[in-house]
């Protein structure tokens, strides 16, 4: 049986066009919403700039007021505890960019998945509607 546009229901031509529709408004989300990687270095750069000598210092000052806290003879010298956390900012943006692959194709991967799920659903939802319309066509009148 050859696919003719002509011969099919009303109802599956309007499922066509709603598919039609609903996927250029997901091709336009998926496009307009794709991961980059200038964000993740518009994050890693406002990280590094909270890492300062001066910021760390009022932080341990308020460790120092906070009878809760850890105590700060514990923590590393300054200087060193700077090291460490500009490291630690590193590595964890150097691994955002590492899973930034990974993290574009299941973008695609869920908007696609979205779309063709709505899809059926839609289609699922007007057979059933053309099923209920039938029976009422069908039954004899009382």
């Amino acid at each position: 049986m050859a696919f003719n546009i002509r011969s099919r229901a009303g109802w599956f031509r309007l499922w066509v066009l709603a598919v039609v529709l609903m996927g250029a408004v997901t091709t336009f989300f998926i496009v307009s919403q794709y991961p980059d990687d200038k964000w993740i270095q518009i994050d890693h750069r406002m990280q590094m700039e909270k890492l300062t000598p001066e910021r760390l210092a009022r932080e341990r000052t308020l460790l120092e007021k906070n009878p809760y806290s850890q105590p700060v003879e514990k923590l590393p010298p300054l200087e060193e505890h700077l090291t460490q956390l500009r490291a630690a900012t590193q590595s964890e943006y150097e691994q955002a960019l590492a899973a930034l692959p990974h993290q574009r194709l299941m973008h695609v991967v869920v908007g696609i998945s979205a779309w063709v799920t709505a899809s059926i659903g839609l289609f699922v939802l007007g057979w059933l509607i053309g099923w209920v319309i039938r029976g009422f066509r069908n039954s004899p009148a009382n």
